[in-house]
């Protein structure tokens, strides 16, 4: 009986500490009754797990989650080491990259670098172009610091400068940063927008458990030398999209964190400096057909994480 009455819960969308006649409504217009997280099952992780599997059946999509708290070192993960197309996540490792660099003293943060649009195909050396978003536009043809195309990258993830990064850091060189932090399976292959690699199918790939230890790292200053992890905390805590992991936290809960979308894929990779302690998240999202349907997924459990932390340390 109680197997039945847990099958018939999960037909709705799980949400986390609402109770069974708490109507929420779905973006593509259904509503959903979100079932009391205790009555579901026994534990945090069952519980998210089942939510993050009601939102795949309910949207007929794939969802990868990786979560990991700081104090006591519990994770959470499904499709944690699935390779998903990452959309500007991915820039959390051209980050890393580029300050790894700059401690080894191959280029100075403040080093000025010239700010283009024309970039080479992987494939065959052909140009294309990467429109660069304000305030980089402004400085098209002239030259800005590293530092700035850094910012400007993480935080309003402009892709002509993280193209420029990635080409003067180097895909290989970058995931071998990734791969010294234990991220085992992500890697970053060509520049964006470069049509014709994508059109052979070679593309940047990332799983949420890599996705997890970056932030992991960077946050326990282990991504680079403490005050350049410092500075990418800081950076992050910058970002201007903050409709996704951010908007299910309470106000004034600081978090860091990098979106990422693209036509099917709505994404955020982060670090929630919660109250009652510091956790890591990633929620990737894929094939969903309503983008606000998947931000809805990506704030829904972030929300379930938060208050599931939450209720665990009272």
């Amino acid at each position: 009986m109680r197997g039945l009455m847990i099958g018939l819960l999960l037909l709705g969308v799980v949400g986390c500490a609402r109770t069974a006649s708490s109507p929420v409504p779905i973006p593509d217009g259904s509503p959903a009754v979100i079932p009391d997280a205790a009555a579901v099952a026994d534990t945090m992780e069952a519980r998210v797990l089942a939510a993050v599997r009601a939102f795949e059946e309910a949207h007929s999509c794939k969802v990868g989650l990786a979560f990991k708290d700081k104090a006591t070192g519990e994770s959470i993960s499904h499709r944690g080491d699935e390779l998903f197309h990452p959309a500007s996540t991915m820039k959390v490792a051209v980050m890393v990259g580029a300050f790894q660099q700059a401690d080894e003293g191959l280029f100075a943060l403040g080093d000025q670098v010239e700010v283009r649009d024309t970039f080479s195909s992987m494939i065959d050396g052909s140009p294309f172009k990467t429109a660069p978003a304000r305030p980089l536009r402004e400085h098209l043809g002239g030259k800005v610091s590293v530092r700035f195309l850094i910012e400007e990258m993480i935080q309003i993830s402009d892709n002509a400068a993280t193209n420029i990064l990635i080409e003067m850091c180097g895909p290989k060189r970058i995931t071998a940063a990734m791969r010294g932090l234990g991220a085992r399976k992500s890697y970053v292959i060509r520049p964006l927008e470069d049509e014709e690699a994508f059109q052979a199918g070679i593309s940047n790939r990332f799983t949420p458990d890599d996705l997890t230890r970056l932030m992991e790292a960077i946050d326990q200053d282990q991504a680079a030398s403490p005050a350049a992890c410092a500075e990418m905390r800081a950076i992050l805590k910058g970002q201007r999209y903050r409709n996704l992991i951010p908007a299910g936290v309470p106000e004034g809960v600081e978090v860091g964190n990098k979106t990422g979308s693209i036509t099917a894929h709505r994404h955020d990779t982060g670090i929630v400096y919660a109250p009652f302690g510091t956790y890591y998240l990633t929620v990737l999202v894929a094939g969903v057909a309503d983008g606000e349907a998947g931000n809805r997924i990506v704030v829904e459990l972030s929300r379930m994480i938060y208050e599931e932390c939450m209720r665990r340390s009272s």
